[in-house]
């Protein structure tokens, strides 16, 4: 659904020397660390037209490491990106591909630079009846790159994942389950493969003009499902749609987990730009 052609100005720092530093693919942990990250649970209901969106993310120690004998470190202490992407709907198909761009410094294993990470071709598909509705969504990446500096996968990884969604007057909800399939890595002694993933919402219209909403995001893996492995952040976002102009999204996150991947805290603004058909 999103068609991505860049995301620029990924910014992370170490907080300290680690005894063993990771060596991992940033791919399993990116809807908190590149602001990727979609300010709201994927809907079954596709807008006809394009869509052109972009948003600012800022997440506070999004991936932590503990050792077997010492105390949880941040692995990247801040990460802040900027997304821009675009999607097209028509009927019950959406379709969309991204590639995101990192500038990392200070990671422990490498030096300053501007990194491309794996494409990601994406494709929904969906029924929905005035009030409700379902669909099915996939996502493929490709390993184009920069995996042996843990910002892209070495194989070809993917998801699939299942939609629902209901209109009760103003109050909106949603909630997405899949499975993300992906190579076998670690972050120090933790495994990471395929895994579980879920994401809630619910929303309300206020007026025309103003909707808040609770976003849930959720993660473990699909093997060996573990505290360590398991993410859990909470997002409160407030949309506002201007008359006949583009929607602003503002959005404050929280790790509800020690997961890797759960961030201290994450802050996102962005802004949605739709055209029908």
């Amino acid at each position: 659904m999103w068609l991505s052609w860049l995301a620029l100005g990924a910014q992370a720092q170490v907080s300290g020397a680690l005894p063993t530093t990771p060596q991992l693919p940033v791919d399993p942990f990116r809807p908190v660390v590149d602001g990727g990250a979609q300010l709201a649970t994927e809907s079954p209901r596709i807008h006809p037209g394009s869509l052109a969106a972009s948003h600012l993310s800022w997440a506070h120690a999004p991936l932590r490491w503990q050792p077997l004998d010492g105390e949880i470190q941040a692995v990247i202490k801040d990460a802040v990106a900027l997304h821009l992407g675009a999607r097209f709907g028509a009927g019950p198909l959406q379709i969309g591909v991204s590639a995101p761009a990192y500038l990392v410094t200070g990671l422990a294993w490498q030096g300053p630079d501007t990194i491309l990470g794996d494409p990601l071709l994406q494709l929904k598909l969906s029924m929905w009846r005035e009030t409700h509705g379902v669909g099915l969504i996939g996502r493929l990446s490709l390993p184009l790159g920069a995996d042996r500096r843990a910002l892209g996968q070495p194989a070809v990884s993917g998801e699939i994942g299942g939609l629902v969604g209901g209109l009760v007057g103003p109050l909106a909800t949603t909630a997405n389950l899949g499975i993300r399939l992906a190579p076998p890595s670690e972050l120090g002694e933790i495994p990471i493969g395929d895994q579980l993933w879920l994401r809630g919402s619910a929303s309300l219209e206020l007026t025309p003009r103003w909707q808040p909403a609770l976003e849930l995001i959720a993660e473990t893996a699909l093997s060996d499902p573990d505290p360590s492995k398991s993410p859990v952040e909470l997002l409160t976002v407030l949309h506002h749609r201007w008359s006949g102009g583009p929607i602003l999204h503002l959005g404050l996150g929280r790790g509800l987990s020690t997961g890797v991947g759960a961030p201290s805290w994450r802050l996102i603004a962005g802004m949605t730009w739709r055209q029908a058909t």
